[in-house]
């Protein structure tokens, strides 16, 4: 019998977001009779659940200045683990773990996910950080080709060192929901999930939705973050109070997308943002900003959802004036995004996928 694959993943925390979530749903797909998973992790914040049997180590990071420290327990870790491959996620997390990876250069192969533009959250010094380290890792992976053309176009990445591989979905496939059969008294709901942060910019679509000036709609922000304060602000500015509501971070995003008649992304950028892939496969009608990268690679405009350029908050609601008052073209829409997921997103492909990504690796090392 092979002996079992050793692989240490490392992650700020599994709270919620995209990233969080991916290596959350890959932990507790990857078999456990070939791979044995540890998680470092720099902080004890959980929203996404992991199997008893990955093995959690504690980093440490509490405090900016604790970066140097949780470098070298890093370093320290993988000396002792010696597993077979060094997994990362998050560009800060990356950019450390890198660092950590740069003494052992050649002894462990290590893989970074990117799962937001990597020109957009790592500038100034951080791009110096990352032209330092990238060169260590033997992977980088792109959850869209936006990510991975921006590594090579902006670091200096080779051609053969990137790799796409779609989010996985935390939805049951084929399993799009029914759209409600709306009565003239219901109010029309968009629906926004994601994290309360400026990235997200929930702000533009405050200011959006009180575009539309009308009594029957309201709009759900779904998710949890530092903007909530400012938010909340910024609704009794507009005179919205009642009409907005922000019940907080919700797991059950099927559960979320029944109660809603149209799903909202407002993003400055993504990467792939899982959100508006979960409301598509829902077949929830679709609206998003046509942001770097993600939603252009997934919607046709007037086919499968709406576009709207990003920061522009009339161009926005005039996409939402659309989906209230064309119902026909929004059911349309709505059928061909959940069409376009089950074609394009499948977990068992992208497990396999990621199963001959690690199995490549390791045979270059040597490692059959």
């Amino acid at each position: 019998m092979n002996e079992r694959v050793h692989i240490l993943f490392v992650l700020a925390d599994l709270r919620g977001g995209g990233t969080e979530r991916f290596f959350s749903m890959l932990l507790n797909l990857l078999p456990q009779d070939v791979y044995d998973c540890h998680l470092g992790v720099w902080r004890d914040a959980t929203d996404y659940p992991i199997p008893d049997s990955v093995i959690r180590h504690d980093l440490r990071k509490a405090r900016p200045w604790d970066l140097p420290g949780v470098i070298q327990r890093t370093r320290n870790l993988v000396r002792q683990l010696r597993p077979d491959l060094v997994v990362s996620g998050h560009y800060f997390t990356n950019l450390a773990t890198g660092e950590a990876m740069r003494p052992l250069f050649g002894a462990v192969p290590w893989l970074a996910r990117f799962g937001n533009p990597p020109e957009i959250e790592m500038r100034g010094w951080k791009r110096l950080w990352a032209r330092r380290v990238l060169p260590v890792a033997a992977t980088l992976i792109g959850n869209s080709q936006g990510v991975c053309d921006s590594l090579h176009r902006n670091f200096g990445v080779e051609e053969g060192r990137t790799c796409l591989l779609p989010n996985l979905l935390a939805l049951p496939q084929g399993q799009e929901i029914a759209l409600k059969k709306r009565s003239a008294s219901a109010p029309f709901v968009f629906l926004n999930m994601g994290r309360l942060h400026s990235q997200k910019n929930q702000m533009l679509l405050l200011r959006a939705f009180a575009r539309l000036k009308r009594t029957d709609v309201r709009l759900v922000l779904l998710g949890q973050g530092p903007m909530r304060s400012a938010l909340e602000r910024e609704i009794a500015r507009l005179g919205l109070t009642g009409a907005v509501t922000m019940p907080g971070f919700n797991p059950d995003v099927a559960a979320a997308c029944r109660a809603a008649d149209c799903f909202v992304l407002s993003s400055n950028w993504e990467g792939s943002p899982n959100s508006l892939i979960e409301a598509m496969a829902c077949g929830l009608p679709v609206i998003s900003t046509d942001c770097p990268y993600g939603p252009s690679e997934l919607i046709t405009p007037g086919v499968n959802g709406l576009l709207a350029p990003p920061g522009d908050e009339a161009a926005l609601a005039g996409a939402m004036r659309i989906m209230m008052d064309h119902p026909a073209q929004r059911a349309a829409m709505a059928k061909a995004a959940a069409r376009t997921i089950s074609e394009r997103f499948d977990n068992q492909r992208t497990l396999a996928q990621i199963r001959r990504l690690f199995d490549s690796v390791l045979r270059e090392k040597g490692r059959p």
